[in-house]
C-alpha cells in the first residue's frame, strides 16, 4: 500500500508583508490615539495667555547667604517665606500673562545687596516692583498684613524719556525731524516719521511715581481684604496702608510698593503663613491688585 504523502504548507512572502503592514498601521493608530488625548488635556489643562507687555519686578526680601530676615518661632528664616510667596506669585502673574524679573533668583543661595537690587530694576525698567517681606515685633501679639509705599522717591531720574524698540532712554531733544537719546555715554538718534509707530515718549517724575505707588497700594488693600486667613494690620486703612522709607523704594526709578504679608514673630500667625495653600492665596490676592491697577489705567 503506497504511503500518503503528507501534505506541506509554505506560507507565501506576501502573507509576512501583510502582516507588518498590519502591525505598523496598528502602533502608528495608537500613537496617534494618544497623542490626540494628550494634546486635549493639555489643552484643557493650560488656557491660553495673552502677554500683556507689562513687566512686573519681584524683590524677594532677604536672601540664604547675607542677611536671612527675621526668624520664627522654631527656627524658620524669613526669606524662606518670602521665597514661597515670591514664587507662587510670579506662576500667578505668568499664567495671566504678565513678564516677569526677579531681583534675586528665587528658591536659590544667590545674595544680592539693595544696592545690587535697585542698580538691576533701574537698568530692566519694569512697569512695577512688588517686594515681598515677612512682619516681626517685639510684642507677639501683633498681627496683620503691612502694605509700604514711599513718598521720598529720589528725583534723579526726573526727565523725559523715550521707550524705542523696547528699550528705555533719556530722551535729549527733538530737532529737524529726529529724536535724540542717550545711550550710555552715547548719543544716538532716529527719524521720528520712519519710526512712528516704533517709540513712545513720556515724563517721569517722583511726585507722580509716588502718587502711583500709593494708588498700587490701595489696590493691593482691597483685593488682600478678601482674605480669610489674614486681616489687615489694623482695622484703619491708613494704618495699613503705610509710607516708610525704604532704599529700595526710594531709589529705584519705578513704581513700587513693598508687602509685609504678616508677623512672624505672633505664633498663631507664623502657622498660617508657612501653609503653602494660604502661600497662593496671598499671591493670587496680590495679582487681583496689580490687575486692578493696570485696569483702572486701562493698559490690559
Amino acid at each position: 500500500m503506497a504511503k500518503k504523502r503528507r501534505r506541506r504548507y509554505r506560507f507565501k512572502p506576501r502573507f509576512f508583508v501583510i502582516i507588518a503592514v498590519f502591525l505598523i498601521a496598528m502602533i502608528l493608530f495608537v500613537k496617534l490615539v494618544i497623542g490626540a488625548v494628550s494634546w486635549l488635556t493639555k489643552k484643557e489643562s493650560t488656557p491660553d495667555v495673552t502677554p500683556n507687555n507689562l513687566v512686573i519686578a519681584i524683590d524677594s526680601g532677604h536672601d540664604a547667604q547675607g542677611d536671612r530676615g527675621a526668624v520664627a518661632p522654631g527656627g524658620i528664616n524669613e526669606f524662606m517665606l518670602n521665597d514661597a510667596v515670591s514664587k507662587a506669585l510670579k506662576e500667578e502673574l505668568l499664567g495671566r500673562g504678565y513678564t516677569v524679573i526677579e531681583t534675586r533668583k528665587l528658591g536659590s543661595s544667590e545674595q544680592k545687596s539693595l544696592n545690587d537690587r535697585v542698580r538691576l530694576l533701574n537698568e530692566k525698567w519694569p512697569d512695577l516692583l512688588i517686594s515681598i517681606h515677612h512682619n516681626a515685633n517685639e510684642d507677639a501679639t501683633v498681627k496683620g498684613f503691612t502694605i509700604i509705599y514711599n513718598n521720598r522717591k529720589t528725583d534723579a531720574y526726573d526727565g523725559r524719556y523715550v521707550k524705542y524698540n523696547s528699550n528705555i532712554y533719556k530722551m535729549i531733544k527733538e530737532e529737524n525731524g529726529r529724536l535724540y537719546y542717550k545711550d550710555g555715554d552715547k548719543e544716538k538718534s532716529f527719524d521720528l516719521e520712519k519710526n512712528a509707530s516704533r517709540f513712545e515718549i513720556f515724563d517721569l517724575t517722583a511726585k507722580d511715581m509716588v502718587a502711583e505707588s500709593k494708588e498700587v497700594a490701595n489696590h493691593l488693600y482691597t483685593s488682600m481684604g478678601t482674605l480669610e486667613y489674614i486681616k489687615p494690620l489694623s482695622e484703619k486703612k491708613e494704618n495699613t496702608v503705610i509710607n516708610q522709607n525704604l532704599q529700595i523704594l526710594r531709589q529705584a526709578h519705578v513704581i513700587g510698593v513693598m508687602v509685609e504679608c504678616g508677623f512672624m514673630t505672633n505664633e498663631a500667625e507664623i502657622e498660617q503663613l508657612k501653609n503653602a495653600e494660604n502661600q497662593k492665596a496671598m499671591a493670587k490676592a496680590i495679582a487681583d491688585g496689580i490687575d486692578a491697577y493696570f485696569k483702572a489705567k486701562e493698559k490690559i
